[in-house]
């Protein structure tokens, strides 16, 4: 292995696993929203009916 391969190899290893812990918090960050929005709207619901 040359020693550009093993800087690509380690550059991939920490991008990758970055970017997919930055995607996963940011879809539960959407997620915690929705919830949040759905909630309130059926509370509101509820209390008019």
């Amino acid at each position: 292995m040359t020693t550009l391969a093993l800087f690509i190899a380690i550059a991939a290893g920490v991008v990758v696993p970055s970017a997919l812990l930055a995607s996963a918090a940011s879809n539960t960050i959407e997620a915690r929203r929705v919830l949040r929005l759905r909630r309130a709207r059926w509370e509101a619901r509820r209390g008019a009916g």
